[in-house]
């Protein structure tokens, strides 16, 4: 149940950031992305805020294997991944990706397939996505 409001949480910080970086650009793009963004229900996977940096236009980066196109994000998010992997041994996509399984889980089926802590252990790794997100976009 946790991970609902983990999940809840990370999309509005998602569509906070976006909307204030978009306002910092020009009034008209801010507006457009509050529009857009308005429904943004379930759109924040890795793949979703690869996206959202690729399409708002963050400073592409370095190079990063096994990427095409990378941006400041894409190279804070594989730094923190790295890291996480060499600490701790985890996979910051795949606990990343946890909540919102169980989220979906518990929302469409009413099963609770993690316990409190596993939700909330995940939680503490998987934040770092969403902070690495919003360090990006606040450098620019």
């Amino acid at each position: 149940m946790f991970a609902i409001s983990i999940a809840a949480k990370y999309e509005k910080i998602v569509r906070t950031t976006l909307i204030d970086y978009a306002e910092k650009c020009h009034l008209n793009f801010q507006i457009y992305a509050e529009s857009n963004l308005k429904r943004m229900n379930s759109k924040v996977s890795l793949g979703d805020l690869r996206g959202y940096a690729l399409n708002f236009g963050l400073k592409p980066s370095k190079p990063i294997q096994g990427i095409k196109k990378s941006t400041i994000f894409h190279e804070l998010l594989e730094s923190r991944r790295k890291a996480i992997k060499i600490e701790r041994g985890l996979d910051l996509g795949i606990i990343y990706g946890n909540l919102f399984t169980w989220r979906h889980s518990h929302t469409h089926s009413g099963t609770i397939p993690a316990s409190f802590d596993d939700e909330n252990n995940s939680h503490g790794i998987a934040k770092n996505v969403i902070e690495a997100f919003v360090e990006a976009f606040e450098s620019e």
